[in-house]
């Protein structure tokens, strides 16, 4: 059954690039990916896998793992912040200033990531 999730997100992706490409210049795509880029490597190197941990230990609690939903809530809400800080610095980093509006949009993705996973260690 996870494979199967993984290969229909893999055909999302795909779907999702092959319009982008189409509707948009390849100019404006690439900052989007630029962008898109910058915030998932942020997001993942503060990631400290407390969502693994929750949904790999099946004897928590439920206070336990309702304790691992809102420290990975509130961790990608100062993730958020901090892209949001650091959008004009990073745009200007990589010569885009047109990047920083979608940083600030892109800064939503973790703490989307946060939500998917319920106050009680499943996922949804």
């Amino acid at each position: 059954m996870l494979l199967l999730g993984s290969g229909a997100q893999s055909l999302l992706r795909l779907i999702f690039a092959a319009l982008t490409a189409r509707l948009v210049s390849p100019a404006d795509t690439g900052v989007f990916q630029l962008a898109l880029s910058a915030v998932l490597l942020m997001s993942a190197l503060a990631d400290p896998a407390l969502t693994e941990v929750t949904v790999r230990r099946g004897s928590q609690t439920a206070r336990s793992r309702s304790t691992f939903f809102w420290v990975n809530l509130v961790l990608a809400l100062i993730i958020a912040l901090a892209i949001i800080a650091a959008s004009a610095r990073i745009a200007d980093g990589f010569g885009q200033p047109g990047a920083r509006p979608l940083l600030i949009a892109l800064s939503v993705l973790p703490v989307i990531a946060a939500l998917a996973l319920g106050p009680f260690g499943e996922r949804r």
